[in-house]
């Protein structure tokens, strides 16, 4: 994996702090795991609630995780007027 530098060494608050603005995270009880530069993850615990009618896991929600991981992970690279 490559090594990352993060232009903004408040990067890991500013996401931190940008997660729990994410009101849809919190619905799906999600929790901010590591926060390094390029890398953000993401955990959802399996809930019920959180399944298809066949009591698989929606892919509608690994996709959102993906969505904000990623971004998250793509602003601890940027300059620090961009995580504001």
């Amino acid at each position: 994996m490559p090594e990352w530098t993060a232009k903004d060494p408040d990067f890991e608050i500013k996401v931190r702090e940008g997660f729990l603005r994410q009101k849809y995270m919190a619905h799906l009880g999600a929790r901010l795991g590591t926060v390094e530069p390029g890398l953000v993850e993401i955990e959802v615990p399996f809930r019920e609630e959180l399944t298809q009618q066949n009591g698989y896991f929606r892919a509608g929600v690994g996709g959102s995780i993906v969505d904000s991981a990623c971004g998250f992970a793509a602003f601890t690279l940027m300059p620090p007027a961009a995580l504001s």
